[in-house]
């Protein structure tokens, strides 16, 4: 969906906008029988997507010098 280099799994990526990420999200241009994924979460400068697979693509707006770790994600 978004990156087909990438391995299978959870991953994060750093954008610009959040807003503009989601924006190209909705309305990119579709092929034929493409399934297009879907968005599984969106909040203040986070989105996360999943593809057909079910691999989750957390984009994020870094802010300062924060880490993609310091997400609100569940810690057990």
């Amino acid at each position: 969906m978004l990156f087909t280099q990438a391995p299978p799994g959870a991953h994060v990526f750093p954008v610009d906008s959040v807003d503009a990420a989601r924006r190209r999200f909705e309305h990119r241009p579709l092929v034929p029988g493409e399934n297009r994924g879907r968005m599984v979460a969106a909040g203040p400068g986070r989105l996360i997507l999943a593809d057909p697979a079910n691999n989750q693509f957390t984009l994020f707006e870094p802010a300062g010098s924060e880490l993609p770790g310091c997400l609100s994600l569940p810690v057990s």
